[in-house]
């Protein structure tokens, strides 16, 4: 058998693009009538008829921003009635991106052959597991539609954070650029300048003045070593970040350094009472959520203490008693869990505590917010100073003399 592309009209005139195993074209072209739909064109699969995203070199995970309009599109098709092979044509022509526009065809296309949908879902291997196992339990339990929306929500709580986050590093790092351009500018040509003209006057130089030469000369006559050497260290970094070691080590740090632990502890608390709660009303077993809930928060470290949870659970154990056995989750966390348990309001309070830390989550990245500024305006100024400090000293000595 070969793969072979295709593209069809449907009985509303919509263009079904897809791939098929079939021997030959003829057998494709009848598989089509089969299927009540008009073929338009066949041929085998190449790389010009293959999207690049396919290729594993090209082929970008889903964001949660996507993530979102799908499930928003998703919720639409299911709630509406729609078919579902014209569902996910409708979904795969809205969207701009190729990838998700590609992915989609060939999601009908497994739909058309036959396929569940949580089943054509997972052949992708595109999307999260949180995403997989959700649609399996609402194709189960017969609301997707409303587990679309709840997912919906996650997502675009999830990326509008992310946006967050990101919109207040966008400053600092602005300014720190900017500083650096500027003193690498000022130490490669304008202090040399200074330089020259202070040792035509044999003056005496102040320490301050002394270092900032000694470095702009250093810096002129061995620039190429430098540029080279943090190329290299970069790159070391970025080899090391990736590796399982780096990850171990950044996952460290992210539990244990001061002023990263408290706000990452505080969004790993959050993400797992959200996702536990959709995931519970969903129906999905609790020891199945807990194995989501480590590919979600994604540490190292934590992933320990998850598999010791799902040990001890899986073994009949109260999932609040052996929370309250490890360091890294809030005890609110756990007597909102154990509370759930005793009463039967499971999902209800894990509901409550999310929206509790997320407005902990918030008002302390609107604090970092307001901080960040100031602190930067700061460093920004006292380095300029040194700089002007550094060459005024010896310029009004000199004035004073003459």
């Amino acid at each position: 058998m070969r793969e072979f592309y295709f593209k069809a009209l449907d009985k509303s005139n919509n263009i079904i693009k897809g791939k098929i195993l079939k021997n030959n074209k003829q057998e494709v072209v009848e598989y089509i009538k089969i299927l009540e739909m008009i073929p338009v064109d066949v041929k085998k699969s190449n790389i010009i008829n293959t999207n690049l995203e396919n290729i594993g070199l090209f082929k970008k995970p889903i964001s949660s921003k996507e993530l979102f309009f799908i499930c928003k599109q998703l919720a639409f098709v299911f709630s509406s009635g729609m078919h579902l092979s014209k569902g996910t044509t409708f979904i795969a022509n809205q969207s701009k991106n190729k990838n998700i526009k590609n992915i989609f065809n060939k999601i009908n296309t497994c739909i058309l052959q036959g396929e569940s949908f949580s089943a054509a879902i997972e052949s992708q291997n595109a999307f999260p597991n949180l995403f997989i196992s959700m649609v399996k339990a609402s194709e189960a339990s017969g609301e997707i539609s409303e587990i679309m929306e709840i997912l919906s929500k996650y997502y675009q709580n999830k990326y509008m954070k992310s946006d967050k986050i990101l919109a207040s590093l966008l400053y600092p790092l602005f300014i720190v650029s900017m500083m650096i351009l500027v003193v690498i500018l000022a130490l490669v040509f304008v202090i040399p300048i200074y330089a020259d003209i202070f040792a035509s006057k044999d003056a005496e130089l102040p320490l301050s003045t002394r270092v900032l030469i000694n470095f702009s000369a250093f810096l002129s006559d061995n620039y190429l070593y430098l540029f080279a050497f943090c190329l290299i260290l970069s790159t070391l970094f970025f080899r090391f970040f990736k590796s399982e070691k780096g990850k171990l080590f950044f996952d460290y740090l992210k539990l244990n350094v001061f002023f990263v632990k408290n706000i990452y502890l505080k969004n790993v608390n959050y993400r797992f009472s959200l996702v536990l709660s959709i995931l519970y009303k969903a129906g999905v077993g609790i020891t199945e959520a807990l194995e989501i809930l480590k590919e979600i928060i994604n540490n190292k470290y934590l992933e320990k203490s998850l598999d010791n949870l799902v040990s001890e659970v899986s073994q009949g154990c109260q999932l609040s008693y052996s929370l309250s056995q490890t360091k890294y989750f809030d005890p609110l966390l756990v007597s909102m869990i154990e509370l759930g348990e005793e009463t039967g309001y499971f999902s209800e309070t894990l509901d409550n505590y999310s929206k509790y830390i997320d407005f902990e989550i918030e008002t302390q990245i609107n604090k970092i917010n307001k901080l960040i500024e100031p602190i930067f305006t700061i460093i920004v100024g006292v380095l300029m100073a040194f700089v002007l400090i550094a060459l005024l000293m010896p310029s009004i000595k000199m004035t004073s003399i003459f």
